[in-house]
């Protein structure tokens, strides 16, 4: 009961067993349990139990009762493995993760110790193809030989299953994936540059008698600067200060959101006649699956060939949804976006060491697309920025080394003016 209120959740029947043994399967309550599962107006999402082994102690039983359970829509939540792996396929969504890189992290989140053993690639594969569509919410119904959606909590969203399919599949962006080269804990490692062979730092810790220290270090053999540590504190202690002095003024963001909103528009535009595009396209494509279906049921089709051709075109339809859900996520809200961008770039450097993680490599490439040089005495060389700052500079006014006049100096002469002076001096002289 108490874990039912934690979770919003309302006891419709409690079911007691006293003295039953959970060896088999004929139990008195447990029939009945079943049968008020399978009645239409019961209306059961979820089923509680104290624990697994109260359910079933047999192996087979306890499968036959959870398959006969989903396919009456009810699901029976795991308050452990729920959040470990809908974390873990929402972070696979988003590209930068294989599937053996899935395996440490579910055992890193705590699958492994929730399961009593080691998880294995095996597992996953079935998480990403047999049991994906139960976590997005959908079941099978043996009945109709269709999906049907489920009265069950989804637990990934369907533009992240749309995404785990397409790169599943190797048909998505994401298919070649490459290990990250960023580290949070080495937030400068692939911006700051060696002075003398042009190449990034790289960035290691040093263990200490009592904790260990962060330092940055060139790792090109031969260079002069090789096996020459700095300390990550001060170098990113002065990239503060560096970014600082790149903060934009109200005047020159006023004037940048005008052509925003302009670009923001006409993006727009072109991103909603896609999406329209898309829309027909998926039309046509249901339409074709109806007509698959129909030439099965009339004979047109054997069995086999029904089967790839239906495969063929259930992939096109994810490929379209997955294509109209980055659309919409491109059509742009310029207000809101540009309120957020203006409160972070007017102060960069004082928000930069309160961003997420992920966020480090955006910024950095907002700032310095191609790098920066730190000299170990000097420090920070002149940058080159990206182009948002480098507008700014260039339409900063320029600070000019001439003294001003202060009212009673004669005005500064003209070249001709200057040379008839010149000439007319000569000739005085000559006279004299």
């Amino acid at each position: 009961m108490a874990y039912a209120q934690k979770k919003g959740i309302e006891v419709g029947q409690i079911y007691e067993e006293k003295g039953e043994s959970a060896k088999f399967a004929d139990r008195p309550e447990l029939i009945k349990l079943l049968d008020h599962c399978a009645r239409r107006d019961a209306r059961i999402d979820a089923l509680i139990v104290w624990k697994l082994d109260r359910l079933s102690r047999n192996q087979l039983d306890y499968y036959y009762l959870k398959r006969k359970l989903l396919n009456l829509g009810i699901a029976t939540p795991d308050p452990k493995l729920f959040p470990i792996i809908g974390a873990a396929l929402r972070e696979y969504a988003k590209g930068f993760s294989t599937q053996v890189d899935l395996v440490t992290m579910l055992d890193r989140q705590g699958l492994a110790a929730a399961r009593g053993r080691k998880t294995h690639k095996q597992l996953v594969s079935k998480m990403l193809y047999a049991y994906l569509d139960f976590y997005r919410g959908w079941l099978f119904n043996p009945w109709g030989g269709e999906m049907v959606k489920g009265r069950h909590e989804p637990m990934i969203s369907e533009v992240e299953y749309l995404r785990i399919v397409a790169i599943r599949d190797g048909r998505g962006a994401c298919q070649h994936v490459k290990k990250r080269a960023f580290n949070p804990r080495f937030p400068l490692r692939r911006l700051v540059i060696c002075p003398n062979c042009q190449q990034f730092y790289t960035a290691s810790l040093s263990k200490g008698k009592r904790q260990r220290y962060a330092y940055y270090h060139c790792q090109t053999k031969g260079c002069l600067a090789y096996g020459k540590s700095i300390p990550c504190e001060k170098v990113e202690d002065q990239f503060v200060s560096l970014a600082n002095r790149y903060s934009l003024s109200h005047e020159y963001l006023d004037r940048l959101k005008l052509k925003l909103d302009k670009a923001a528009k006409e993006l727009g535009a072109e991103t909603q006649a896609a999406l329209h595009r898309t829309e027909r396209h998926l039309v046509e494509l249901l339409e074709r699956r109806r007509r698959i279906c129909e030439m099965c049921e009339d004979g047109s089709y054997s069995r086999a060939e029904f089967q790839e051709r239906k495969t063929a075109v259930e992939h096109a339809i994810n490929e379209v949804k997955l294509e109209q859900c980055q659309y919409r996520i491109q059509i742009p809200d310029a207000e809101n976006v540009f309120a957020y961008a203006r409160q972070f770039i007017a102060r960069f450097g004082s928000h930069w060491e309160q961003m997420p993680p992920e966020v480090y490599p955006v910024f950095h490439k907002l700032l310095l697309p191609e790098g920066i040089v730190y000299n170990r005495e000097r420090g920070y060389g002149t940058p080159k920025v990206g182009p948002i700052f480098g507008l700014y500079e260039a339409q900063a006014p320029e600070k000019s080394s001439v003294v001003p006049r202060r009212g009673l100096e004669p005005p500064p002469l003209a070249r001709h003016d200057f040379e008839s002076c010149a000439s007319t001096n000569s000739a005085t002289r000559a006279l004299i």
